[in-house]
């Protein structure tokens, strides 16, 4: 088996590889640049990079094994694992392990894994067919002649004719006017409000005091609320007409304002719809069961049953719990029987299936 061809294929398409009980190979994009000193152009490519701490296993590598080599995937982890103890033990022993183009493992003075990865493959899939090439010196059939420098000829001034300023001195009356005249119409303004003030208005009439009841009136303010109608004054909310109000005394008239209580519109609680009778398994204890999916809505529940029961399964809807409805593959009273079940589900069906216990 040929693991490490496999690890080559994924690296392709996946910017992370990992390799259970070792660690991870990443892959960053890294831009097109220059070599400063040989003048060679390289295309984009991906940077490979080692990450000890990515060592559990995400079932990416173990899956493409299991595929590509025809076996199972329990069969496939058992190499992988067998493979990641022989590359640590040569490590810890002091000697370079190379995996085949991806790059090499070494110890530093440290004890540190140090990787230095194989530049002769370009996993980018994007700068497939662009190679690198190097820019040529260019090379003159002449030899260029010695600059001259030329004496420095001295500036002679000369005087700028008055001609030239002319339109600059034409326009500064222009500007004077535009500044000057707001100016002055704003104090005309000012003066013959003083004056207006000051000097009476022959114009004036007497003003009755008796009420027109088709003249506009103002509101008066009123000082004297008790303590009753200050409570009703913070309840009301619209105001609607004014209306004349008659003193005790029927010498005085003021305008109270009458305001109407706005309506409080209370919320209407509706009870949310029942849930459709079903048919639901509740959870037993010391039960273990291959979840596949879990659903808020009922429906949709009984939807994924449906599936998984034509497929063959002993599936089972359970119980409502935590606002979820639940459907399992099938429930074990064995652990070890659903941790097999689990991984057969997982490499025929989805790798998104759990065991719950209860």
């Amino acid at each position: 088996m040929n693991i490490e061809k496999h690890i080559s294929d994924l690296l392709y398409t996946h910017d992370c590889v990992i390799i259970p009980g070792f660690g991870g190979i990443i892959g960053n994009y890294s831009p097109a640049y220059v070599h400063p000193v040989k003048h060679v152009f390289y295309a984009p490519y991906k940077q490979l990079v080692f990450n000890k701490n990515l060592y559990l296993n995400d079932g990416v590598l173990a899956n493409y094994i299991a595929r590509e080599e025809g076996i199972t995937y329990i069969a496939a982890l058992d190499n992988l694992h067998r493979y990641a103890g022989e590359l640590k033990s040569k490590i810890e022993k002091g000697q370079k392990v190379e995996i085949k183009s991806v790059g090499t493992f070494q110890l530093d003075a440290e004890k540190n894994i140090q990787f230095i990865p194989d530049k002769t493959i370009n996993y980018l899939l994007s700068s497939y067919g662009l190679s690198s090439f190097q820019s040529q010196a260019i090379l003159r059939d002449k030899e260029l002649k010695a600059f001259k420098d030329r004496p420095t000829v001295a500036q002679v001034k000369t005087k700028t004719p008055l001609r030239k300023y002319w339109p600059a001195i034409a326009s500064l009356p222009v500007a004077f006017l535009a500044v000057w005249l707001p100016l002055k119409t704003n104090l005309l303004n000012e003066s013959t409000n003083q004056l207006a003030s000051v000097l009476p208005n022959n114009n004036e009439t007497n003003v009755s005091l008796g009420v027109n009841k088709g003249a506009y009136m103002p509101r008066t303010a009123k000082w004297n609320y008790t303590e009753e109608e200050i409570a009703d004054e913070e309840l009301n909310l619209i105001v609607k007409e004014d209306v004349a109000e008659v003193v005790e005394n029927n010498v005085e008239t003021s305008n109270v304002i009458v305001e109407e209580k706005k309506e409080e519109i209370k919320p209407v609680k509706t009870k949310p719809a029942p849930v459709t009778a079903q048919a639901v398994e509740s959870f037993k204890s010391g039960s273990f069961y291959i979840i596949g999916g879990c659903f808020q809505e009922e429906a949709n529940a009984q939807k994924f049953l449906a599936k998984l029961q034509s497929k063959g399964y002993n599936a089972i809807l359970l119980e409502k719990k935590d606002g979820l409805f639940r459907v399992a593959y099938g429930v074990y009273n064995i652990k070890e029987e659903a941790r097999a079940e689990l991984i057969a589900i997982k490499s025929k069906e989805t790798s998104a299936a759990w065991i719950m216990a209860n």
